[in-house]
């Protein structure tokens, strides 16, 4: 059998190539209307994907995309698609758009999607649920369970842990606020790599650090939904942990918001943690955004719905 040629996936493919600096750091690169991250990347690639079988019905072509075009696609997707996505489809034409006719000013038209979200549903898991999906979990689950509900992490950072010693933060010092993780001070230091390949430094408590330190392995490449991770512990982490996590939390609490709910949990908890030890809401808000992995407290009304 003749195997179907995925045209799009390859025009798609050229045109994410020419918007990609991955390896660039992104501070003092930011506005530079390149992509960084491997997962940014993956995303864009999607949009543009879908955005080329889109052209081929109105006789169009990605590589000549014009920006009448791209706004007909965003209108098209604005009855299929939720809110956030269509916002991130028309961030990624308009890079790619830019990029094409050499325009750095070129911009397209805000859209509203007319699917309604449930994700305006919050996907905070309270403390006691998080102790009820550990206690029905495996121990690795329990483990990988445990370190994203206290670090407010990414499926995929767990694979990028490393000791605070052997991979530093390498951001601009002034950048961090200075009390950034106030009252786990005490707390053993370690980084993962975010978004836009930022390490940042997160906190474990000694227990918890002594279990992760007890499945500590040799550095290990592996693979989460086609990007390579090099891992130092035996955790579960990625699409792995997402179906794990999302059957055990159906089968004890009846429905699942997914371990990235777990973000919101820290996100809200911590915030209360730090505004009962004395802290302004603003300041603790300032402070938990970057302690999430974000500059701008604008990302937090996500995680606080």
């Amino acid at each position: 059998m003749t195997k179907k040629t995925d045209h799009h996936g390859r025009r798609a493919d050229r045109a994410v190539r020419s918007i990609s600096a991955i390896g660039t750091k992104r501070h003092g690169n930011k506005n530079d209307g390149k992509i960084k991250s491997i997962n940014t990347q993956m995303q864009y690639r999607q949009t543009l994907k879908m955005a080329s079988r889109y052209l081929q019905t109105i006789k169009g072509h990605l590589s000549k995309l014009t920006p009448d075009q791209a706004i007909q696609y965003l209108k098209h997707r604005s009855g299929e698609i939720q809110q956030k996505q269509l916002a991130n489809e028309r961030q990624t034409l308009r890079l790619y758009l830019r990029q094409l006719h050499r325009d750095p000013k070129l911009d397209l038209p805000k859209f509203k999607s007319t699917r309604e979200s449930p994700d305006n549903a919050s996907r905070y898991y309270s403390r006691d649920q998080v102790k009820h999906i550990i206690k029905h979990s495996s121990d690795r689950l329990k483990l990988s369970t445990a370190i994203a509900y206290q670090a407010g992490l990414r499926v995929h950072e767990l694979l990028t842990i490393a000791r605070a010693d052997e991979r530093p933060v390498e951001h601009r010092k002034e950048d961090w606020h200075p009390d950034r993780f106030a009252g786990r001070k005490h707390w053993i230091s370690y980084t993962v790599i975010g978004k836009g390949n930022l390490p940042r430094e997160i906190k474990l408590s000694p227990e918890l650090s002594q279990k992760l330190e007890q499945n500590r392995t040799v550095p290990t490449i592996k693979r989460d939904r086609t990007i390579a991770y090099e891992t130092q512990y035996n955790l579960l982490a990625g699409k792995a942990l997402t179906d794990a996590f999302s059957e055990v939390s159906n089968t004890t609490l009846g429905y699942s918001s997914g371990p990235h709910g777990l973000r919101h949990s820290y996100a809200q908890d911590r915030i209360v943690e730090l505004m009962c030890s004395g802290k302004s809401e603003e300041e603790s808000k300032a402070i938990v955004v970057q302690e999430l992995g974000h500059f701008s407290t604008s990302n937090l009304s996500y995680y606080l719905r």
